[in-house]
């Protein structure tokens, strides 16, 4: 247990500057939302980034699985969530006879720990988390412990539907009152949640969120995304670039350029594969993973500066560009002398876009309900 601990604890899923980035992105995208509105947006998009992290339970189980951890890990200024976080509660809430197969998937996508050793270490759990057995009122040895417990009571529609507003009621508050934008709302708490509006204050500068303006196209422009999810598919990668300062300093670059920092990094794969740690010569080729100046062999300072070098090339020949050239492509003919380096770039691109979450897409999806 004590191992599988200690590799959860290390995974976040909701931490401050995940949410500072959630409450920037809403407060830039719906300047015209009251109060009310951009906290039903919030809460919305914070559950799904909790669903997204749970192990593959049945909706019922999820909802409980939600509910208690918001219950336990969220204050009225913080929220911090964190992968062991969730299995304690998963062990708490699902029958272990029920979900073995449903654990041992997740905590291969979670953990190092994986084959024989993983699934010794499952069992172990899951025996743990059985509730201990009254001993027999009889001479006979006591039978051996059975390794199930009963299913929890089916949760009626009407109380399902309760714990779903439990929920959603929990993360208003906490967005309510630890939002830096909305002064007056913790003071006023009760009108807003009775849909009572207020007048917006007026929306940051887009360019102190995303950078200035280019012609990128807007989904090759800067995006907020889950960093933890990125930092967990370079780590599985065993990219050199899932540690600082490399994944800070690209990050910041995408930010100061407007560049979406998936492109930047789907750059380092095409270039160098995201520097994998095994390479003997690894920490001096991060200092410098898109070739920029020809190589890192011929120039190498450091990862923020080629990384800026890299964005600000991007955003010079992203200009000019005829309507039907993939806008990747348009960029290949001067950045590298490889025709076909953009489809390598596009693909892994696309990948990243498909395995690492999106701050917008779960904001998106919900901004209709509020309006």
């Amino acid at each position: 247990m004590k191992r599988i601990s200690e590799a959860l604890e290390e995974k976040e899923i909701i931490n401050a500057a995940i949410i500072q980035h959630v409450k920037q992105y809403i407060h830039k995208k719906y300047p015209q939302y009251s109060s009310q509105e951009r906290a039903r947006v919030f809460a919305k998009a914070l559950q799904q980034m909790i669903e997204q992290s749970l192990p593959d339970y049945d909706e019922e189980a999820k909802v409980l699985i939600r509910s208690r951890l918001l219950q336990r890990h969220m204050s009225a200024s913080s929220f911090q969530l964190t992968a062991l976080h969730i299995l304690e509660a998963s062990l708490e809430v699902v029958p272990a006879i029920d979900s073995k197969a449903e654990l041992l998937q997740w905590l291969k996508e979670k953990t190092p720990i994986q084959g024989e050793l993983l699934e010794s270490l499952v069992e172990e759990l899951l025996v743990e988390s059985l509730p201990e057995e009254p001993a027999a009122a009889s001479e006979e040895p006591p039978p051996p412990p059975i390794r199930e417990k009963k299913s929890p009571k089916k949760l009626q529609p009407k109380m399902l539907a309760s714990v779903c507003t439990v929920i959603a009621g929990l993360l208003l508050v906490f967005y309510l009152f630890s939002s830096p934008f909305l002064k007056e709302d913790a003071a006023d708490v009760s009108h807003q949640l009775e849909g009572e509006t207020v007048v917006a204050e007026p929306p940051l500068e887009e360019e102190a969120v995303t950078g200035p303006p280019n012609a990128l196209p807007a989904n090759l422009q800067f995006q907020l995304i889950n960093e933890n999810m990125l930092h967990e598919w370079l780590t599985g990668r065993d990219s050199l670039l899932a540690d600082e300062p490399y994944f800070s300093a690209i990050l910041q670059t995408a930010q100061e350029f407007n560049v979406h920092p998936l492109l930047l990094f789907a750059i380092t794969g095409q270039e160098q594969g995201f520097v994998p740690r095994t390479h003997e010569r690894a920490e001096t080729i991060a200092n410098n993973p898109f070739n920029v100046f020809h190589s890192w062999q011929d120039f190498n300072t450091d990862v923020k500066e080629s990384s800026e070098i890299a964005a600000r090339t991007v955003v010079n020949l992203s200009e000019n560009r005829p309507p039907d050239i993939d806008p990747i492509q348009w960029i290949n003919r001067k950045y590298a002398e490889d025709e076909n380096w953009w489809r390598g770039v596009r693909a892994l691109f696309e990948q990243l876009r498909r395995d690492v979450q999106q701050i917008e897409q779960h904001i998106g999806k919900e901004a209709d309900i509020a309006s």
